[in-house]
């Protein structure tokens, strides 16, 4: 975590450099081929069903931003863009967030395989990244593309990004089958995260460190697969009363991201 703090003329500077990076990140998004809209009549099947299956159930009470994660799974289709991950790279992947679009990638032939309640969990997942994403913009007073260049394109923060997202994604997900869905949570593809996860919500006195070491090896993996970082730059706050000041991103979720990071010391992180 930074403890870098800008005022005046560098906070100026500064804010000049970030918005200048997010409208070269723009235009390239303009000159690059996208991807097309989920069309698939099966996928978007299933992807309805699960749709229903959250609507008729209640956030987990021990979930993050229950209502709201749970709102934005709803609206997905509706006002909020999936597109077609056959068209892309993410063979492996079920469901992807694209950080520099802010939507939702479904990829068809894995979501076939999927039961309802796993469908659900995968949209949730990927909804989490979504509202964290939001609720950070929301905080700092940077926008969606600014985030991107100090997030996911900065090397002084892709790394403690990730690994704070992909935290509450595997918790929300977790929960919500711990909830609904106990069988699906255990023979899931990614049962490793899943069951850390469980742990760390059931309070096991293994389960923080074990799920902050999962979520270790999984954000340098998904890092390695990113593009590189070109950016150098502080996380601060754009505007208000803390103005200039670090971002503390557990802020997000302190119950839950700061025992997770707190136990990730080891890995120099």
């Amino acid at each position: 975590m930074t403890d870098t703090f800008l005022f005046g003329r560098d906070l100026e500077r500064y804010t000049k450099i970030v918005r200048t990076l997010a409208a070269e990140v723009r235009n390239q998004q303009r000159r690059a081929t996208t991807l097309p809209p989920l069309r698939d009549t099966a996928t978007w099947e299933i992807l309805r069903q699960a749709q229903r299956w959250i609507a008729c159930r209640q956030p987990p009470h021990h979930g993050w931003q229950g209502n709201r994660v749970r709102r934005t799974a709803l609206q997905l289709g509706y006002g909020r863009s999936v597109t077609d991950g056959s068209y892309s790279s993410l063979a492996d992947s079920i469901m992807a967030y694209e950080t520099s679009t802010h939507e939702v990638v479904v990829l068809p032939k894995q979501v076939a395989k999927l039961t309802v309640p796993m469908a659900a969990s995968v949209l949730l997942h990927e909804s989490t990244h979504l509202v964290y994403r939001e609720i950070l913009c929301e905080r700092t007073g940077f926008t969606l593309d600014e985030t991107f260049v100090l997030c996911n394109r900065n090397e002084a923060e892709q790394y403690r990004t990730s690994f704070t997202t992909e935290a509450l994604a595997f918790w929300n997900q977790t929960s919500w089958l711990l909830a609904s869905s106990q069988e699906d949570l255990l023979n899931h593809e990614q049962r490793e995260m899943l069951r850390y996860a469980a742990q760390m919500i059931t309070r096991s006195s293994t389960g923080t460190t074990n799920f902050a070491e999962a979520l270790h090896r999984y954000t340098i993996s998904s890092i390695e697969d990113s593009q590189p970082s070109s950016v150098d730059l502080p996380l601060v706050y754009l505007d208000g009363h803390r103005a200039g000041s670090p971002v503390v991103v557990s802020d997000l979720a302190p119950n839950i991201l700061e025992p997770l990071l707190a136990a990730n010391l080891d890995n120099g992180y």
